[in-house]
């Protein structure tokens, strides 16, 4: 398991994903989202996204799942987000 952090509320403790695991996650499960139209169903906020994630850390995720098609929408999905 990788792409999460320790976090405590209220005396628990519990993972949280980050947003770059969170959004690689995402994409994973749900194959069908791979165009524009599909990225702006999501509603992202694409601002937000460009100013907390870390397209390194994206891309090192995003090796380490080793799926060949989850590349390809993740790249789409990077192209959407630097120009929405």
């Amino acid at each position: 398991m990788f792409g999460s952090e320790l976090r405590e509320y209220n005396g628990q403790h519990y993972q949280i994903a980050e947003i770059e695991k969170a959004v690689l996650d995402y994409l994973y499960f749900n194959s069908k989202i791979s165009d524009e139209e599909s990225f702006e169903g999501m509603r992202f906020n694409a601002a937000q996204f460009r100013e907390k994630a870390n397209i390194d850390k994206f891309n090192l995720y995003l090796n380490a799942f080793d799926n060949k098609a989850l590349v390809k929408r993740a790249k789409k999905f990077l192209t959407y987000i630097q120009h929405a």
